[in-house]
């Protein structure tokens, strides 16, 4: 999980355990929008915070993601099992991810044709 919490200038600034081991706590995500902090008060900027947590979220539902057959997935993408967001909180639930993602069937169905502009 360390290095998971790693981001391209060091460590996501307060990373906390808070709670049952299978818990990490991230907090003070205020500072992303705070230039004096290392943030960007441009919303639409890169976060190095914010883009860990995009990150996860990805992460999370690597079982939807269409991949080469042999493609090894990645440790956050194994020990992941929730991202919840707060007001300058995300709280990261770490254990097994082996939910199944939808079949492979269903994914090849071009179901955004049926909503484009005739």
């Amino acid at each position: 999980m360390a290095q998971m919490m790693q981001t391209p200038t060091g460590p996501a600034r307060s990373a906390t355990r808070a709670g049952p081991p299978e818990h990490v706590v991230t907090r003070f995500r205020q500072s992303a929008y705070w230039p004096g902090w290392g943030g960007d008060a441009d919303p639409s900027a890169q976060y190095r915070t914010m883009d860990m947590i995009k990150n996860l979220l990805d992460d999370l539902h690597q079982s939807e993601q269409i991949r080469a057959g042999n493609d090894e997935r990645l440790m956050t993408e194994l020990t992941i099992t929730g991202v919840h967001m707060h007001h300058n909180l995300a709280i990261i639930e770490k254990g097994l991810n082996t939910e199944q993602g939808a079949p492979e069937w269903l994914r090849g169905i071009d179901h955004a044709s049926a909503y484009a502009d005739k």
